[in-house]
């Protein structure tokens, strides 16, 4: 009896992980559906989807706004992320 079993995977990794920093995850590893966010300082420095689509451009603007994020908004799939950035730049007036 032979057993192949073949996987994909397509991930981006954006921004610099912080060698000290946490990591935060959205979503289920085990589903293999998931981003990982490497947070330092209270902020995400880099971000990495795995089977997650249309997020590149938001992961970008959450690292680049350089904003201090509550790790419970990173991990709720029912908080879009683009409301992270745009409550940032809210927080920033």
């Amino acid at each position: 009896m032979s057993l192949s079993l073949e996987l994909r995977t397509r991930h981006g990794i954006h921004g610099v992980r912080a060698a000290l920093g946490r990591v935060v995850l959205r979503g289920d590893p085990a589903s293999l559906e998931f981003i990982a966010f490497w947070i330092s300082e209270d902020r995400v420095v880099a971000a990495m989807n795995v089977n997650v689509w249309d997020v590149v451009e938001p992961l970008r603007a959450v690292i680049a706004s350089r904003a201090q994020v509550d790790d419970r908004l990173l991990t709720d799939p029912d908080v879009p992320l683009d409301a992270l950035v745009a409550r940032a730049e809210t927080a920033r007036g």
